[in-house]
């Protein structure tokens, strides 16, 4: 379910912005099959909003020098396009590598149904020139009298944010999907996955054993596991010391609850559907 805070709101006027390929709707869906990857069935996802980040996009050429048969050569030569950030002034080789690959587009205004946020640049036009040369120098690692930049262009880096409120967890997930590319953008997306209880566990196994197919699998699947547990309780049995002896019900708790569980189903079964 999705659940907004807020009231949509546009940018007014033309501004320039990073096409964006995701709409609403691919949003929604791309954040709720993500979070049920997990697991999860139960969760609002709320105060949706696309968000438009302010960057300052340049090209760069710069330079290493050197002596060269005892004269000053140039002997290293690099070029590219950045991308700074006109509120948080970082460099981001992301947003950069968008820029490159993609023509930016003018918009007077975004479907009434978006919740758009736009994010207000600190740094103006007069000042991101010479921030530009500083900081392209610094992540060449190279000196700023040896850097040239051109092309200096604003323009806004699209991506929905979303708070979702999941049943279970104590806090609330916050993800962002990139809405030029429909990537999920920032650090390492870490939903922590739901563990399915007993009763879910044997609710689908009676489901699956509606089908006479996923006999066939149950009971070859279980013979598998007991051959496996009895080679290991052998080997164990051979390489163990009385001292250091794990019993064997110990080492395939898992597998002896397996077998109790498909038991009772196959009788519930029987009991249910007589042949």
């Amino acid at each position: 379910m999705v659940k907004q805070e807020s009231k949509a709101q546009m940018p007014v006027g033309n501004v320039l912005v990073l096409p964006v390929a995701c709409t609403l709707p691919r949003a929604i869906k791309l954040i709720e099959d993500r979070v049920r990857e997990e697991g999860w069935n139960e969760f609002d996802v709320r105060d949706l909003r696309l968000i438009l980040e302010p960057y300052w996009f340049f090209h760069y050429t710069a330079y290493e020098e050197g002596e060269v048969e005892k004269k000053k050569r140039v002997t290293k030569t690099l070029s590219g396009v950045m991308a700074l950030h006109a509120g948080t002034q970082e460099l981001s080789p992301e947003v950069a590598g968008l820029f490159k690959d993609r023509e930016t587009k003018n918009v007077e205004r975004f479907p009434s149904e978006w919740h758009v946020q736009m994010v207000k640049p600190v740094l103006i036009q007069a000042d991101a020139l010479q921030v530009a040369l500083i900081k392209a120098a610094h992540a060449l690692n190279v000196s700023k009298e040896n850097v040239h930049v051109s092309s200096l262009q604003f323009a806004y880096f699209p991506h929905w944010q979303a708070r979702v409120d999941v049943k279970g967890l104590e806090e609330p997930l916050e993800l962002d999907v990139d809405a030029v590319t429909e990537k999920f953008w920032g650090e390492e997306i870490e939903i922590p996955e739901r563990t399915q209880g007993v009763g879910e566990l044997v609710g689908e196994t009676l489901n699956d054993l509606q089908d006479p197919r996923a006999w066939a699998e149950y009971t070859a699947g279980v013979g598998k596991t007991a051959a496996e547990a009895i080679k290991g309780a052998a080997h164990h049995k051979t390489h163990r010391t009385s001292e250091n002896r794990v019993p064997f019900w110990k080492d395939n708790q898992t597998l002896i609850i397996l077998l109790v569980i498909i038991a009772f189903v196959l009788f519930i079964i029987g009991f249910v559907f007589p042949v």
